[in-house]
């Protein structure tokens, strides 16, 4: 009779877990994205806001690479409210100065092929 009552209880449990369901989210750290956006991108699909799966997905599944943004984490603040913490990828440029060369990551080139030379050998100096 205890293995019953013990095995109810568990299953309860569960069932009452994956019925509670992330309400909030807080998105910090992007400009790429809008909040909107990241929740889209995040908590898609039937089962994307429940807090047990998510917590599950986030600390057992490899993330989901999303353009523009190095890495992201999910922070539980209870079980309805989350904070999603955007880390963007550094983004290298290069662009004509005014003297005719070219600048790329504060380093001066005399042209374009020039620098591309130095990017493509792997940022040597």
């Amino acid at each position: 009779m205890g293995a019953w009552i013990g095995t109810a209880l568990v299953l309860l449990g569960v069932l009452i877990l994956l019925s509670v369901n992330i309400t909030e989210i807080k998105v910090t750290g992007n400009r790429k994205y809008t909040p909107e956006q990241i929740e889209d991108l995040l908590f898609e699909g039937r089962w994307g806001r429940n807090s047990l799966y998510c917590y599950f997905r986030e600390h057992f599944k490899p993330h989901k690479q999303i353009p523009f943004v190095e890495e992201y984490e999910i922070v539980f603040r209870d079980a309805r409210r989350v904070e999603v913490i955007v880390y963007e990828k550094r983004v290298a440029g290069a662009g004509g100065s005014a003297g005719g060369g070219w600048r790329l990551r504060g380093v001066e080139f005399d042209d374009k092929l020039e620098a591309l030379d130095f990017v493509s050998n792997g940022w040597k100096i």
